[in-house]
């Protein structure tokens, strides 16, 4: 699984170095190092408690509890920072804010649900890991054609209607999944899995130049490192409550013993020992599933109305409001 990674990172280095030009800061600022650490805390703090699960432990309340100290320590040390390693005062953009709550819940929204249902392909229908990937394939596909043939529209089309749409595409495309039943086999999904593809193409063409166009000029590296550290945190977040979500649907058909079993993939091992539970394991799989993509396209959904309400062109001038975000012209340029 990381070996296959050396030769794709080969292959983007020797790009980077041959294509890349150099650039230099003229006036660098100095590492903001009390807001990097506290951040790095939070981080791995909520992380690390969203992935465990687990609320009521005591070892989950710890880590949420050190999350919220780190992140206030963060707050409070860019707030008083000359050079912070990022400027709250760019959340006051409503553009940027929609941007950065549109990258975050699209993850949760389109690529996090895939987790559990490479689960079901291969420990309930038998796929190998191989064929569970070209069950996805049409997605990854999807992005693809659809990223790369919407940028020649960029320079007359509203960032604001392109990822919004995008969105509310992933949010019907999750909710066309949701139609996982017993005997379903993997068919069912690809429909879904195409819209989704389409809506994530869509918006992940205008999502980094739309954020570094609302911000001043100087600030757009920052914005759009903020944009990528946000869309991480928001598949972290999702994997998170979607595997609670998809836990419920198993606990619920297959009860509380047997949900451990199935939910870590072992689906195969107990249809071996007992043949008999094959309608509990697949109805089980079926109900956690169709949760599990109903919360999805419940993200695909909030991030589109955040995007349609905050992303609304405003009538003050540029100058103005510090490179205020021009819903056709600058998104293109920066693309």
């Amino acid at each position: 699984i990381f070996l296959v990674n050396l030769p794709v990172s080969v292959v983007a280095v020797t790009l980077t170095l041959r294509v890349v030009t150099e650039s230099r800061d003229p006036h660098p600022r100095p590492v903001d190092l009390p807001g990097m650490v506290s951040f790095t805390v939070a981080v791995a703090a909520l992380t690390y408690a969203l992935i465990r699960g687990g609320w009521a432990s005591g070892e989950t309340i710890t880590l949420i509890v050190v999350a919220v100290l780190a992140a206030v320590a963060f707050v409070v040390a860019e707030r008083r920072s000359a050079t912070p390693m990022l400027d709250l005062g760019l959340f006051k953009n409503p553009v940027f804010t929609a941007m950065v709550l549109g990258a975050a819940l699209l993850s949760a929204g389109a690529w996090a649900p895939m987790t559990y249902q490479s689960l079901w392909l291969q420990s309930v229908l038998g796929l190998s890991a191989i064929q569970a990937g070209l069950v996805l394939l049409p997605s990854a596909a999807a992005v693809f054609v659809v990223a790369g043939q919407v940028g020649r529209f960029l320079h007359r089309t509203s960032p604001r209607w392109m990822v919004g749409t995008g969105l509310l595409l992933i949010a019907i495309g999750a909710l066309a999944q949701a139609i996982v039943r017993q005997n379903s086999s993997w068919p069912v999904v690809i429909p879904g899995l195409v819209l989704v593809g389409i809506g994530a193409g869509l918006a992940l063409a205008s999502l980094n130049s739309t954020a570094m166009a609302a911000v001043p000029w100087q600030r757009a590296g920052m914005a759009g490192g903020a944009l990528n550290a946000f869309r991480q945190l928001g598949y972290a977040f999702g994997i998170a409550v979607l595997g609670e979500v998809f836990r419920s649907g198993l606990t619920h058909a297959a009860g509380p013993g047997r949900s451990a079993t199935l939910s870590g993939g072992q689906a195969q091992a107990v249809l071996a020992r007992t043949p008999a539970l094959a309608p509990v394991v697949h109805r089980a799989f079926a109900d956690g599933l169709d949760l599990a993509y109903a919360v999805a396209a419940g993200f695909g959904l909030l991030a589109a109305v955040a995007v349609f309400i905050l992303a609304r062109p405003r009538s003050r001038p540029a100058e103005s409001a510090g490179a205020q975000f021009e819903p056709t012209s600058q998104a293109g340029a920066q693309s």
